[in-house]
């Protein structure tokens, strides 16, 4: 599949979709192979499947995870590739739809012969997970923080810390702002709430003199006014809302509303064009532990090569999921050429044996349960952007 791919032009691999009636056909990023009848056999493709949300509620995140991937890979390919193979990508959209996903990385291995999969923003998905084992193809997602990937799935790759660390270190982040009183907004039913909840409350109360009071909601919630209300009447020092972006944001609108201006601390998942398109002004005091320090200087060579070079593509700042997507391709190519182009096994093997990789997001190492104690850089919202505010170790 890949060599007829690889003589294929894009223009053509267009018209041939659209002949066969193909629907949702996936999206080529990638140098174009074309052989004459007396060229060289061209150099043959290493295709890196991606599945993300490119429209939809998501799309914003969506598109800035593949911008990064997109920088990886030029730079990879500017550099002559990977054993001497140029890096493209197929991507396919999920349109922001969780049961879209089966199918996408379902048809990334049996149609379009990936070499890994990276995809997932904020989980890697246990149906993805489940089809990346039964083809022994490596996945990894980079945006993934719920804790514990069962040994069940060892062929999922995570590159970011757990909800158990965010936790922790938002609890010894809200020292820094003196608070000894803490309120925990969270949904019981949610197992990554919880998760959060717990983490949080169990490092805040380390210190004996803080007090911590539980306030649930039920799934569903829309109208917060009586759990502000409640919250207004504790006065506490900062509330902790292990929410995700989208329902956080709507949440931190209604308290700004009602007149609560406490400090709100809040999970990874914040750090997203979506929390800040969402929350708008009501972002202010919002504090969250982030996977990108989104620092003014890079400080080092990775990080210099991913800043510079997305600011002359992109004529912007880099996101969070930018940097993860950014990474992630670079850590599978790294593995790759370790094999020396083995999949499969070997390959698994190498990626589980990353340690230390410089990164733009930081040294990476992966860890199955990533219940390691690693520097996070707290962010805060300031002018509709975020801005770096301090490193922790938990």
């Amino acid at each position: 599949m890949i060599s007829k791919i690889s003589r294929v032009s894009l223009c053509a691999l267009g018209a041939l979709l659209a002949l066969v009636g193909c629907e949702d056909p996936p999206q080529i990023i990638g140098p174009k192979i074309e052989t004459l009848p007396s060229s060289p056999t061209p150099p043959q493709v290493l295709n890196i499947g991606v599945y993300l949300p490119l429209q939809g509620e998501m799309a914003a995140s969506g598109d800035s995870m593949l911008n990064g991937l997109i920088i990886a890979a030029e730079q990879a390919n500017a550099s002559g590739g990977v054993l001497d193979r140029p890096v493209r990508l197929v991507v396919r959209d999920t349109k922001s739809q969780p049961d879209r996903v089966a199918k996408a990385v379902t048809d990334l291995i049996t149609e379009d012969n990936v070499s890994c999969i990276i995809g997932g923003l904020t989980g890697s998905g246990s149906e993805a997970t489940a089809i990346a084992a039964d083809y022994g193809v490596p996945l990894l997602a980079p945006g993934s923080t719920m804790p514990g990937v069962p040994s069940s799935e060892p062929w999922t790759i995570r590159l970011c810390y757990t909800d158990f660390l965010s936790g922790r270190v938002m609890a010894k982040f809200a020292r820094s702002l003196d608070a000894t009183r803490a309120v925990v907004l969270y949904d019981p039913g949610s197992d990554y709430a919880k998760a959060l909840a717990l983490a949080f409350g169990k490092a805040f109360k380390s210190k004996r003199s803080n007090e911590i009071v539980g306030e649930p909601f039920q799934t569903g919630t829309t109208d917060f006014s009586e759990h502000i209300q409640e919250i207004q009447k504790i006065r506490p020092d900062v509330v902790f809302l292990p929410a995700d972006a989208r329902l956080a944001a709507a949440i931190v609108v209604q308290a700004r509303a009602a007149g609560l201006e406490t400090p709100f601390l809040g999970t990874a998942t914040w750090d997203t064009e979506e929390f800040l398109n969402d929350a708008g002004e009501a972002s202010r005091n919002c504090y969250m532990p982030g996977r990108y320090a989104h620092a003014p200087s890079a400080e080092t060579e990775s990080a210099r090569a991913f800043l510079s070079g997305y600011l002359e593509k992109y004529k912007k700042s880099p996101t969070t999921m930018a940097a993860l997507g950014y990474d992630s391709l670079r850590v599978f190519l790294d593995a790759y050429k370790k094999t020396q182009g083995q999949g499969g096994e070997p390959l698994r093997v190498a990626l589980m044996e990353t340690m230390n990789f410089e990164g733009a997001t930081g040294p990476i190492t992966f860890e199955p349960a990533l219940a390691i104690s690693k520097a996070v850089p707290i962010l805060k919202v300031k002018d509709g952007d975020f801005a770096f505010v301090e490193t922790l170790v938990p």
